[in-house]
């Protein structure tokens, strides 16, 4: 996610099952299975899709740049870039720890007709 989306990460709070990346105010932070057990948490992490982390890059145009550059580093496609009915442009992706998240950009109708 640092490298494809330039995000910095927080080497201050880097561990071994921990790491942080600076999203402009708050931090994103992605845990090793064994962060599981010591959050008193069950064991294995859960099945399925628990969350969706949402990336917006502003640009539409960006949408099939990163959407390449994912794949390039592992990442799956589970739905191509479609308009949204709330006015966005979004890729649907999975990573290759299995965790989904979105390339979204916001553009208002107003704005798209222009």
């Amino acid at each position: 996610y640092a490298d494809l989306l330039g995000l910095k990460e927080r080497t201050e709070q880097r561990s071994p099952i921990y790491r942080a990346l600076d999203a402009g105010g708050t931090d994103i932070g992605f845990n090793a299975v064994d962060a599981y057990r010591i959050l008193n948490l069950d064991s294995a992490p859960p099945a399925g899709t628990a969350f969706m982390l949402t990336f917006d890059v502003g640009a539409r145009s960006e949408i099939a740049r990163l959407v390449a550059r994912a794949q390039q580093r592992g990442a799956t496609l589970v739905k191509p870039a479609y308009d949204t009915p709330y006015g966005a442009r979004q890729a649907v992706l999975r990573d290759p720890e299995g965790n989904v998240f979105r390339i979204n950009a916001f553009q208002p109708a107003e704005a798209a007709a222009e």
